[in-house]
C-alpha cells in the first residue's frame, strides 16, 4: 500500500477568501449603520416652532396643510365669479402651477402645519413663515451648497441662506424651517430669548382654535392700524370646499364702538 501525498492548500485559500469577504461586508454594514445614525442625529427635531415665534407678533395665520390648501383653493369654483382678464381670474392658475420646485421636495419641506406671522400690519414688510420639515427635506437642505440659486449668509454665525431670485432668506434649526423676506425679522426670530418666545403652548392654542378650518387668522389691532379705530382684534376662519368658500369672522369692538352698538 503506497502513501499518497494530499494537499489541502485549496481549502485553506477558500476559507481565507470567505473570511475576507465576510470581513468586508461587516465593514460595509458598520459604515451604513453609522451613516444612518448620523442622518438621524442631524435631522432630529431639536427646535420647536414656538421657540422661533416672537410673542409680540401682531397677526398670525395658521394653515393646516399648505400644499393641500393651495390645490383646494385653486380648484374651487368660486373663481368662476371673477371677471375674465382680471387679476382674480388668474389666481387659480398661479396656485395650481405652484413654484418652480419639485412636488416631492415641497412635500418634504412643508411636512405639517404652516404658521405665518408678523408685526407690520401696514406694509407687511416682516412676514415670518415657520413650518416643520421631514427628515428627507432636512437632509436635502444640508446639500444647499449644491443647489443652484441658494447662497450662504453667515450673519454673525447664524448661518442664514439667501435665495436672491425669490427675494427671501431662510434658516433651519433642527427640522424647523424659517423663511422671511426680511433679513432682520429672520435674525430676530433666531435670537429670541425664552421670555420673548411664544413657546409650544401658545402655538398649540392657536392651532386648536383653527377647528375644522383650512386657514385661520388672528389679528391684534392698534388704533392707528387699518380698521384699528373700530376693532381691537379680528379672528377669521376659512373653510375651502369645491363649491365655494366658507368664511367665519369674529371681532372685538373698541369700548367706544361697543357703547354705540349697545
Amino acid at each position: 500500500m503506497s502513501d499518497v501525498l494530499r494537499s489541502y492548500a485549496g481549502v485553506s485559500l477558500s476559507r481565507r477568501r470567505h473570511h475576507k469577504r465576510g470581513r468586508r461586508w461587516r465593514w460595509i454594514l458598520l459604515i451604513v449603520a453609522l451613516a444612518a445614525l448620523l442622518a438621524l442625529w442631524i435631522t432630529r427635531d431639536s427646535h420647536p416652532i414656538g421657540a422661533l415665534l416672537p410673542a409680540d407678533q401682531r397677526y398670525h395665520l395658521y394653515i393646516a396643510d399648505p400644499l393641500e390648501t393651495r390645490m383646494s383653493l385653486g380648484q374651487s369654483r368660486i373663481w368662476s365669479l371673477a371677471p375674465k382678464g382680471s387679476v382674480w381670474a388668474a389666481i387659480p392658475e398661479r396656485l395650481l402651477d405652484g413654484p418652480d420646485v419639485p412636488e416631492w421636495l415641497l412635500n418634504n419641506i412643508f411636512n405639517g402645519p404652516c404658521h405665518v406671522s408678523g408685526a407690520d400690519l401696514k406694509n407687511f414688510a416682516d412676514p415670518l413663515l415657520l413650518t416643520r420639515m421631514s427628515r428627507i427635506g432636512c437632509l436635502v437642505e444640508k446639500l444647499h451648497w449644491a443647489i443652484p440659486g441658494v447662497e450662504s449668509d453667515y450673519a454673525g454665525g447664524l448661518r442664514l441662506r439667501r435665495i436672491p431670485d425669490a427675494g427671501v432668506y431662510y434658516a433651519v434649526r433642527g427640522r424647523t424651517f424659517a423663511v422671511s423676506t426680511s433679513r432682520a425679522a429672520l435674525i430676530r426670530a433666531l435670537t429670541l430669548t425664552s421670555e420673548k418666545q411664544t413657546g409650544p403652548e401658545g402655538l398649540m392654542r392657536g392651532m386648536t382654535d383653527m377647528g375644522a378650518n383650512d386657514l385661520a387668522c388672528r389679528v391684534g389691532l392698534e388704533e392707528d392700524d387699518p380698521l384699528g379705530e373700530v376693532f381691537e382684534s379680528l379672528r377669521l376662519g376659512l373653510r375651502i370646499a369645491p363649491a365655494g368658500l366658507r368664511l367665519q369672522c369674529r371681532s372685538t369692538l373698541r369700548p367706544a364702538w361697543q357703547e354705540r352698538s349697545a
